[in-house]
């Protein structure tokens, strides 16, 4: 029987800078920040389509920039890459960590800041 060793990466390794990608979901110390939805993503690039789709204005080919982003369809076609991302946002796993993901970044961004006290009423001009 052959034996043979895996030698895991670096926990501060960024897992996308291979592919040019700098954002907060590629460091595997913020694994531990994410949802169960995202962590049953099969993979980084998985969640790097979901961290990009949900935070991308909605507009027509929005799932394909997402896709690209993602670091997916590298040498297909334009119609390809558009089919697969789509395909890909219909996976139930994908839906649940949109859901999840969608939810935690509009906490983030609906906060408001404090209004303007009221005035008072017995206020006279």
């Amino acid at each position: 029987m052959a034996s043979f060793t895996i030698t895991p990466a670096p926990a501060s390794q960024n897992l996308g800078a291979e592919r040019g990608i700098s954002s907060v979901m590629m460091t595997a110390t913020n694994l531990g920040e994410l949802g169960p939805a995202m962590k049953a993503l099969p993979n980084d690039r998985w969640r790097e389509f979901v961290y990009h789709y949900t935070r991308a204005t909605p507009r027509k080919g929005a799932l394909v920039a997402a896709y690209r982003a993602a670091g997916f369809g590298q040498g297909s076609t334009p119609a390809s890459q558009a089919k697969a991302a789509w395909l890909m946002s219909r996976d139930e796993r994908t839906i649940a960590a949109i859901a999840e993901d969608d939810v935690k970044y509009e906490d983030v961004t609906d906060e408001q800041p404090p209004s303007d006290p009221q005035p008072a009423d017995d206020f006279e001009f």
